[in-house]
């Protein structure tokens, strides 16, 4: 989904099956989306998003038959009305994509005609829906990238010059896997106040952390060296830390291990750092799955 500029998150609520998102501007709230997963075999998407929409405009059961409707014609939703309220100047959208099983409503509050072009051309006419059991596109801000299928949004710490996303695994069972994607830029300010190796050590350490670096059997007990790898985007660091002994009995389900990558992307001038915990014969592929997604910028 693409959206203005000026567009900020104000709140995030739910995963894939069901929720919600706020952006607004410096002002006001500008669009709220929220989402909701079939669960009826038999479902008229029509009639749904008529009564979705008159109950929006608070209209009375009597008149629903005058209240008027647009249907748009989408590439992704199979379904896509849209109410105009001129006295509230505001837009309400009810559509439903047949292949996730998903109603989408949007709400959009009008403010100038840059912006109502931008959202009824680019975020409206752009909105995709993906399946949760294939991979996921996720954005934030000027960045994207792509997750395996099956995760779920966990929670993020987006601040300027250094953001991150952090993701769950979706579906029911006793293995957790978990994924963290985080971005830091400019790299050449970053890189400056210490190099990239030093900045893989400070991820990786630290008492509150669930895993720790593996240590070398010696009596200096220092840490294992970082390995060196080739990615699309420049070499980068890997190294795998093992989940600490305290989590291993109070959080079983965790996974053992946990690989980090870091990587210096000089043409979006920021460094990628990129943690995954799973198997341990999952840890490759998945890092290199994300890594080929990895970084991206953000078309507004």
């Amino acid at each position: 989904m693409s959206v203005p500029d000026a567009f900020r998150p104000i709140r995030i609520r739910g995963d894939a099956a069901r929720g919600s998102i706020d952006l607004g501007d410096d002002r006001r709230p500008r669009l709220e989306i929220h989402w909701g997963k079939v669960t009826k075999t038999k479902f008229d998407a029509v009639s749904f998003a008529k009564r979705q929409l008159a109950r929006a405009a608070e209209v009375r059961r009597s008149e629903r038959r005058s209240l008027a409707f647009d249907v748009i014609e989408h590439d992704t939703l199979a379904t896509l009305l849209v109410h105009h309220d001129d006295g509230k100047e505001l837009d309400r959208f009810v559509g439903f994509d047949a292949v996730s099983r998903r109603v989408i409503e949007l709400a959009y509050h009008r403010a100038n005609e840059r912006e109502d072009h931008a959202v009824r051309d680019e975020t409206i006419a752009r909105l995709t829906v993906t399946p949760p059991d294939r991979p996921q596109l996720w954005a934030f801000f000027d960045v994207r990238f792509t997750s395996p299928a099956h995760f779920k949004y966990r929670g993020a710490t987006l601040n300027l010059g250094d953001m991150t996303v952090d993701l769950n695994w979706a579906d029911k069972g006793w293995w957790r896997p978990m994924m963290s994607v985080r971005h830091i830029y400019p790299a050449t300010l970053a890189l400056s106040r210490q190099p990239i190796d030093q900045w893989m050590r400070t991820t990786i350490t630290g008492r509150q952390l669930p895993y720790r670096a593996a240590q070398r059997f010696t009596r200096s007990r220092k840490p294992a060296p970082f390995e060196q790898i080739d990615t699309p985007y420049g070499p980068a660091l890997v190294v795998d830390t093992r989940l600490r002994l305290s989590y291993r009995v109070f959080q079983w389900r965790l996974p053992g291990v946990q690989r980090t990558c870091i990587v210096h992307d000089e043409e979006h001038d920021r460094l990628v750092v990129i943690q995954i915990a799973d198997r341990r014969d999952r840890l490759e592929s998945r890092c290199a799955f994300v890594l080929k997604h990895t970084p991206q910028r953000n078309i507004q």
